[in-house]
């Protein structure tokens, strides 16, 4: 899955320009050195949780999530190792993008904001 995540990096966001940060799928952060981030790696992680309804589903996205989060923090934003940025695969919500994009975000996005990681 790394394979396919990183030739789809390659081919949408910087073959056809979808994120002006990214310029290879191996790099990113380009242009956002004002802001204090560094051009560093991008760390591909993955999710098994799975969308159908089950009542855990999203706790396990999280976790993932707040995993990949946790790896990041601990790489670093420089050295050989550093990281800028997280693309995180949960092919399991693929069809339900309105989890994702409501409750799931919310959450990443209170959680983060709560422990300053912004």
């Amino acid at each position: 899955t790394e394979r396919r995540t990183k030739a789809w990096v390659k081919r949408v966001l910087v073959g056809l320009g979808i994120c002006p940060f990214t310029k290879s799928d191996v790099k990113s952060g380009q242009g956002l050195g004002d802001m204090g981030v560094p051009v560093a790696n991008i760390m591909y992680s993955y999710s098994e949780a799975l969308a159908d309804g089950g009542e855990n589903d999203v706790y396990l996205l999280m976790a993932d999530v707040w995993g990949a989060i946790f790896d990041m923090i601990s790489a670093g934003p420089s050295g050989k190792n550093g990281v800028s940025s997280i693309l995180l695969s949960a092919p399991g919500f693929d069809d339900d993008f309105s989890l994702w994009a409501g409750p799931v975000f919310a959450m990443l996005e209170s959680g983060v904001g709560a422990i300053e990681a912004e």
